[in-house]
């Protein structure tokens, strides 16, 4: 179930993050940027607050993305 969407306006593009609930504490989020689909990263055992600052960390460009 889709909780929550982040945007990010840049001059490169918009990028863009979904937050999904799996169940009671197993989310995950789907990233993207200007071409589309980047990545899908799982957070089990996690809080909706944690996987909400990861989230926000990769749009601040914080966070880097590997793989």
């Amino acid at each position: 179930m889709l909780l929550k969407t982040l945007f990010k306006e840049s001059d490169g593009g918009q990028y863009r993050t979904e937050i999904y609930k799996e169940d009671e504490t197993n989310y995950y989020i789907e990233f993207y940027g200007p071409a589309g689909s980047i990545k899908t990263t799982n957070y089990n055992n996690s809080s909706i607050p944690f996987v909400e600052n990861v989230a926000l960390a990769w749009l601040d460009g914080i966070k880097v993305l590997n793989g």
